[in-house]
C-alpha cells in the first residue's frame, strides 16, 4: 500500500529540496508566527473589528448565509449546469468568484463550529483560500505570497504544502491505495489565512469576523499583544486558550450562533 504523509513527502533521490522538506515538517501555526504572527493590520483594509449589534446587522443584510447558500446550491440539478436550461426546469445560477470563495469559507466555518466531518471542512477552507489568494495575486500581492516571502520558500513550494491534504482529498489518480496523516488543526490555519485575503479584497462576513476572535484567543501566542484587535479577542473570548479543543470549538459554535445565526428559510 503506497501511504502518503501530510509532514513529509517521500524524497526522490538527489531531486529533493532540503528547505520544501523542512517546510512540510512543520505545523502551518509555526509558519504563521514565522511571518511575524501574520499581524491583523497589513494593509489598508481592517481585517477584524469589534463584533457590535449595528454591524452584524448590517453584515446580515449584505452577506449571503451559509444556509442560504446550501438551499440554493442544492436547488442545482444537473441540467441546470447546462447553457441551455429551456425544457429542463432548471435556471442557471451567476456567481462570482469571490462571492463563491465567501460561500465556501462561511460553510466551512459553520461546519468547523458544528463539529462537523472534519475533511469536509478542510476542503472547503482550502478551496476558499485558493481562490481568495489568486485574487489577491492578480491584483497585487497575498498573505499566501507574505507566508513565503517570510519563509523563503518559492511560490509553488507554498501551494504544494498549503494544498497537500487538500490535493490528497480530491484526487486519486495516482495513488488510488494512498493514505494520510492528516492533522486537524490544519484547517484553522486554512480559514485564518483565507479571511485575511478576503479582508483585502472585500468587507468581510459575520462568520469569517467571528471565527478571526476566535482563532486570534485560541492561539494568542502567534499575535502582538499590542494590536487592539488581540484585545478585542481576549475580552470576547477570555481564557479560550486555556480550554480543551472540544471546548474552544463549543465556545465558538455558541458566539456564532447568538451574533450570526443563519437566515431564516424564505417563505
Amino acid at each position: 500500500m503506497t501511504k502518503r504523509r501530510s509532514k513529509a513527502v517521500r524524497k526522490k533521490a538527489a531531486k529533493r529540496d532540503l528547505q520544501v522538506e523542512e517546510f512540510e515538517s512543520r505545523d502551518l501555526g509555526d509558519d504563521i508566527r514565522t511571518a511575524g504572527g501574520l499581524r491583523a493590520i497589513r494593509k489598508t483594509l481592517p481585517t477584524s473589528i469589534v463584533l457590535d449589534q449595528d454591524l452584524v446587522d448590517k453584515l446580515r443584510e449584505k452577506a449571503p448565509s451559509a444556509a442560504s447558500a446550501t438551499r440554493r446550491c442544492s436547488s442545482l440539478s444537473l441540467a441546470s449546469t447546462s447553457t441551455n436550461t429551456e425544457g429542463h426546469g432548471g435556471y442557471l445560477m451567476e456567481i462570482s468568484k469571490v462571492e463563491a470563495a465567501s460561500r465556501l469559507l462561511d460553510t466551512a466555518i459553520r461546519l468547523f463550529f458544528e463539529g462537523a466531518d472534519a475533511v469536509a471542512v478542510h476542503s472547503l477552507a482550502a478551496a476558499s483560500l485558493n481562490i481568495f489568494s489568486d485574487l489577491a495575486e492578480h491584483g497585487g500581492n497575498s498573505w499566501r505570497a507574505h507566508l513565503g516571502d517570510d519563509s523563503k520558500f518559492s511560490a509553488p513550494e507554498v501551494k504544494r504544502v498549503l494544498n497537500n491534504a487538500w490535493n490528497f482529498f480530491k484526487h486519486a489518480d495516482r495513488d488510488p491505495d494512498g493514505t494520510l496523516q492528516f492533522e486537524e488543526i490544519d484547517s484553522e490555519h486554512l480559514m485564518f489565512v483565507a479571511i485575511l485575503e478576503c479582508g483585502d479584497l472585500q468587507t468581510t462576513s459575520c462568520c469569517m469576523q467571528a471565527f478571526q476572535l476566535w482563532y486570534i484567543a485560541a492561539h494568542p501566542d502567534y499575535f502582538p499583544k499590542s494590536e487592539s484587535v488581540f484585545l478585542d479577542a481576549m475580552k470576547v473570548f477570555p481564557g479560550l486558550e486555556n480550554l480543551s479543543s472540544g471546548m474552544r470549538i463549543r465556545r465558538g459554535h455558541d458566539f456564532l450562533e447568538e451574533h450570526c445565526p443563519p437566515c431564516a428559510p424564505a417563505e
